[in-house]
């Protein structure tokens, strides 16, 4: 059997923290008001572009980057520094799976979607379903990199 500390999600020796990260990412869209994404909104609206379009012309690397800089953003736009310092630790570790969570096309195109949903549901002021929408959209992203790596053979 293997061991998977509290909050992560793990195949073999790689340990995936998505529930702390949910926390994280969660706890920041609570304190993203209105007042707060006003400033960040066009950088928000440009970046997700820009990813639909890196998916458009498959530069996976390139939709990768721009996806944990929306996820970043976020964070850091509550304006928790000591929340945005923890996720930052977190998110290098994630960094290394995302683009095991986007070896399937159709989850792939599903990422695109599920940006632009939290996207606009934090900018109509809705951010419990934007919260919600952000979980699941993690949850499935661990889902594919826990099927991903499964799916290796044993070293």
């Amino acid at each position: 059997t293997q061991m998977v500390p509290p909050g992560g999600a793990g195949v073999g020796m790689h340990v995936i923290p998505v529930e702390k990260a949910i926390s994280m990412e969660n706890e920041a869209i609570d304190h993203l008001t209105r007042a707060k994404l006003a400033p960040m909104e066009e950088e928000l609206t440009s970046l997700l572009a820009r990813m639909k379009l890196a998916y458009q012309r498959r530069d996976m690397p390139d939709y990768i980057t721009m996806d944990s800089q929306l996820h970043r953003m976020l964070v850091r736009g509550s304006g928790n520094a000591l929340l945005f310092q923890l996720y930052d630790r977190i998110d290098t570790l994630i960094r290394q799976f995302r683009r095991f969570s986007l070896v399937d096309p159709v989850r792939q195109a599903d990422s695109v979607v599920e940006h632009e949903t939290i996207l606009q549901m934090l900018l109509q002021g809705n951010n419990e379903a934007a919260k919600e929408e952000n979980k699941r959209h993690l949850l499935l992203a661990r889902d594919q990199v826990v099927a991903y790596l499964s799916s290796l053979p044993e070293e």
